[in-house]
């Protein structure tokens, strides 16, 4: 299905947003946002987006 999506896209020249949490989707892409790193109103951030997920993961367990 992904082939199909991105195939027509590429061919009618059209714009597509995907979310997902799977890197070989996004891999397929022009361009990508990782909102984990997002700061609102254009602030920074004080904790890595890494260490944010980190913490999000083991809150989880």
């Amino acid at each position: 299905m992904a082939d199909e999506l991105f195939a027509t896209v590429r061919a009618k020249n059209l714009g597509l947003v995907v979310v997902t949490h799977d890197p070989t989707i996004a891999k397929r892409a022009d361009r990508t946002i990782d909102l984990g790193s997002y700061a609102p109103n254009g602030g920074t951030e004080s904790t890595p987006p890494a260490e944010k997920r980190k913490r999000r993961l083991l809150r989880m367990r």
